[in-house]
């Protein structure tokens, strides 16, 4: 018994831990386009975010540094474009306090409960990042990371997010057909 309880407690955690803290990545693009053509890239914010400006900043920040590494070259007339966009959508806390009365004799019981909500609702996030070709007006490329997102982390805790979201963004960037 003690052992099943022990197996159970780690199997929690395990869960916890791996429920908590993941970035979800997919990406989709053109299996035509020769992405070696692209060497140069320029923002292009033009569609509605969800995101601050102090998170498009970081965005920027761990995006030129990456793209830099990668040979790229921002330019005023890029090969291709960037475009951002974040989506947010909040979902009611999923923690909730059970509470039950009850009473009953003579073989005759009566009971009553039911479940309250504990904690701030819970944000979950989409950021999708585009290539365009700027020749051709055309998404080339697009990624979409999603994660749960706490309104409570810190500004340093908020730019480490942000700069595990671009790696894995671009984790898979140039598509391999």
């Amino acid at each position: 018994m003690k052992f099943l309880f022990q197996i159970s407690c780690y199997l929690f955690l395990a869960y916890l831990f791996v429920s908590c803290g993941t970035i979800q990545v997919s990406q989709d693009y053109d299996e035509q386009t020769d992405f070696s053509q692209y060497t140069s890239y320029q923002y292009d914010f033009g569609k509605q975010s969800a995101l601050s400006e102090l998170e498009e900043g970081r965005f920027i920040k761990y995006t030129d540094s990456l793209l830099n590494a990668r040979g790229f070259t921002k330019s005023d007339t890029p090969s291709v474009w960037i475009s951002l966009v974040g989506n947010s959508i909040e979902e009611p806390s999923r923690t909730r306090m059970q509470v039950g009365v009850g009473g009953g004799s003579g073989g005759l019981g009566v009971s009553i409960g039911g479940s309250i909500p504990v904690g701030a609702p819970e944000e979950n996030r989409a950021i999708t990042i585009e290539f365009i070709d700027a020749k051709r007006d055309l998404v080339v490329w697009s990624a979409t990371a999603e994660h749960r997102f706490k309104s409570t982390i810190t500004p340093q805790g908020r730019d480490a997010l942000m700069r595990e979201i671009v790696l894995k963004l671009f984790k898979k960037y140039p598509p391999q057909s």
